[in-house]
């Protein structure tokens, strides 16, 4: 008995599984999405209507993967960040921009307890609230934003949002609510986070997808 355990141990371990909602509203105008993301250490998999990725940070390396064609692609990170950086540069207007958060004393119960809740100030307009868990310390997840920071970049506002929130909190955002000058809203939420077993496997493209080139694998998408 002792040794089954033991390879349970070597082929999985205990990492978090969240269910992401995010909507943009705009006048009557609202569109949804929603995806999956388990998170293991420094690796990550997305899956749902922002794609398939597994983000393998030690590998240097991320997968994309088609599970109507059984393909996948394999795309170096610190290219893919390079490429994201030079994109966050030539569209960098806000770098001057002052940001406040401030601890609100409002609470409201989501995912079972109370959330408190942060006001972002950007130059003095509030821009943001932040719903944050303070009782769960899910580094995992943390490590996941960064991750999803290098492939698809982060604006020089985000960063430093993220920074000042980090000052005074460690818990998990459950609920981020975002109001441009336009009165458009942005929104996302957690609607699960539980701790859960991942097998190693689960990181990598699926046994039996061939893999292809990039070229070939978005010009099969039609991309």
């Amino acid at each position: 008995m002792t040794g089954f355990l033991f390879v349970i141990a070597l082929t999985s371990a205990m990492g978090w599984h969240f269910s992401v909602s995010e909507s943009a509203r705009a006048g009557e105008n609202e569109a949804v999405t929603a995806y999956e993301v388990i998170v293991l250490g420094e690796k990550a998999r997305i899956t749902g209507d922002m794609g398939d990725f597994i983000i393998d940070i030690p590998g240097n390396r991320i997968f994309m993967t088609d599970p109507e064609r059984k393909v996948y692609t394999e795309v170096d990170l610190k290219a893919w960040s390079r490429a994201a950086e030079k994109m966050k540069g030539a569209m960098a207007t806000d770098t001057s921009a002052e940001v406040r958060v401030l601890r609100t004393s409002e609470k409201r119960e989501i995912l079972g307890k109370d959330a408190v809740k942060y006001n972002v100030l950007v130059n003095g307009r509030l821009e943001e609230e932040i719903w944050v868990r303070e009782d769960l310390k899910a580094n995992e997840f943390l490590t996941f934003e960064k991750s999803v920071g290098k492939v698809f970049g982060k604006s020089f506002i985000r960063e430093k949002i993220e920074k000042e929130l980090r000052k005074q909190t460690s818990g998990l955002p459950v609920l981020t609510r975002s109001i441009s000058e336009g009165g458009e809203v942005y929104t996302s939420e957690i609607k699960k986070a539980e701790r859960i077993d991942i097998g190693k496997d689960e990181l990598l493209p699926p046994a039996g997808f061939r893999k292809v080139s990039p070229e070939v694998f978005f010009r099969m998408r039609g991309e």
